[in-house]
């Protein structure tokens, strides 16, 4: 049986956990945060501005096993994004949820959910935002236009 020698002095936990330790004993346990198992929320498309079908999911772990009462911070910085509600507490099986709504401007769009401390931390979702059908049509100039045949219009005048 071999041994293992880990040296951390002024390095401190982070060369404790570079070598190995630092997570698991029962003096120091090992939380860590991920994504839930499908449907966790991550990779939708939807249109801008929209709330998510799925809601976002993560499972808090403490050794293997499922940890209730930390608190996870949810976060979006999308423009117009949202999370609700931005923080949540797991359940006695570890699964904590928020509800996504997108933000405004199309395209890739991330949300976060952050454990102090948890390995894993913090867990990152991603969705793409369809810009959408228009809600509107303006029309701006143009109209009662006359022109002999074959012959190009002139610039339209522009309101005010």
């Amino acid at each position: 049986m071999g041994v293992r020698v880990c040296i951390a002095s002024a390095l401190g936990r982070a060369a404790l956990a570079a070598c190995g330790g630092g997570g698991g004993s029962s003096n120091n346990p090992a939380v860590t945060i991920a994504k839930a198992i499908a449907p966790n929320g991550d990779a939708q498309i939807d249109t801008v501005a929209s709330e998510q079908f799925d809601p976002l999911r993560v499972v808090v772990t403490e050794n293997g096993t499922g940890k209730a009462g930390a608190t996870v911070n949810w976060s979006s910085t999308a423009a117009g994004a949202a999370v609700s509600p931005t923080s949540s507490v797991p359940d006695v099986s570890g699964v904590a949820a928020t509800h996504w709504t997108l933000g405004t401007v199309a395209g890739a769009q991330i949300a976060r959910a952050t454990l102090a401390g948890a390995g894993g931390s913090p867990v990152t979702f991603a969705a793409t935002a369809d810009p959408g059908s228009p809600s509107a049509i303006t029309k701006v100039a143009g109209d009662n236009q006359a022109q002999l045949l074959s012959v190009a219009f002139g610039t339209p005048s522009r309101p005010g």
